[in-house]
């Protein structure tokens, strides 16, 4: 007949090192409790399995490390973390996907937000070498559809090896000393600016298409203009040139502005009424002249003084 095992330490050797008491299992020595089902016979709980006093849940490689898994120290409140249904796709990672605890698997994305229209402050770009990066992390990337694109050196500079740009638009800024903007004119040289398509504050740039601009002060080697009959249609002869040239006034003056003192030249508004087709106007009044163009009426003018030298050396 089997004996009978009470709740306390007698006949405690039947059950090993281990001692029954209420509702609790103890091992009499320092030794582990050992669950140990015969063939591919698991240990089961039917209910929940509890690990108090802040003790982990150790998955061990072979009874020498292992990985273990705990809860905080302090707890605000209890939760439960619910693991997904499946298992996911090569490359996901697994996540909260809710604020009640629900795991689930995600392929790792950078969320985007558009701030353009929730603040004014200023955009950087950042570049990072890959040669030299070893660290750094970013949880959000802020974009605008403004015109918010910065480069700030600090210290370096931007080389850009290939550059192709379908539309430029620039208001203000530098290009080798020259301003640019809708308001402002600037001095500068340049040795080979080539851009094709786009435009600068609004001017068209191409290399099949004609622009104008201004600037304060243009120095070039050499200015070529289109000038060829291919060109031009109902081609007439300039008459009176002299005549014309007579009645222009030469004058020195100051740009108000400081960029020229004793500058020599002509006034629109007097060019206006004798060759207004030398004049530039800006909201129908006459703002500047084309110097080179009227280097033909100039050409004309002498010719006519020619042919009455001519006269007055014939009747002598």
């Amino acid at each position: 007949m089997p004996r009978r095992i009470s709740s306390g330490k007698t006949g405690y050797r039947v059950l090993g090192d281990l001692t029954a008491s209420d509702n609790t299992f103890q091992s009499s020595q320092d030794a582990n409790i050992v669950f140990q089902p015969n063939g591919t016979g698991v240990t089961e709980s039917q209910t929940d399995l509890l690990i108090s006093g802040n003790n982990s849940l150790r998955l061990e490689d072979g009874d020498t490390n292992y990985v273990a898994m705990k809860a905080a120290s302090a707890m605000a409140s209890n939760y439960t973390i619910t693991m997904p249904a499946a298992v996911g796709s090569s490359g996901q990672t697994l996540v909260a996907s809710d604020g009640s605890g629900t795991l689930s698997w995600s392929s790792p994305v950078l969320a985007v937000a558009n701030r353009t229209a929730a603040d004014n402050n200023t955009y950087y770009l950042a570049m990072v070498d890959s040669a030299s990066s070893t660290s750094g992390t970013e949880d959000t990337l802020s974009i605008a559809t403004g015109s918010r694109l910065e480069f700030v050196p600090n210290p370096g500079k931007l080389t850009v090896n290939q550059f192709v740009c379908g539309n430029v638009d620039i208001n203000g800024g530098a290009i080798d000393g020259t301003n640019i903007g809708a308001t402002t004119k600037g001095t500068g040289g340049f040795s080979t600016v080539d851009i094709n398509g786009g435009n600068i504050d609004g001017t068209t740039i191409g290399a099949a298409t004609s622009a104008a601009g201004t600037f304060t002060t243009l120095s070039a080697t050499s200015i070529t203009e289109t000038s060829s009959i291919a060109y031009k249609e109902n081609v007439n002869p300039i008459t009176n040139a002299l005549d014309a040239v007579l009645q222009l006034a030469g004058v020195t003056y100051d740009r108000k502005d400081g960029t020229a003192t004793n500058e020599a030249g002509l006034i629109a508004e007097d060019v206006a009424p004798v060759i207004p087709n030398v004049v530039t106007y800006k909201d129908g009044k006459p703002e500047g002249i084309n110097y080179t163009k009227l280097s033909a009426y100039l050409i004309e003018a002498v010719k006519s003084l020619k042919d009455e030298i001519n006269e007055l050396k014939g009747s002598k």
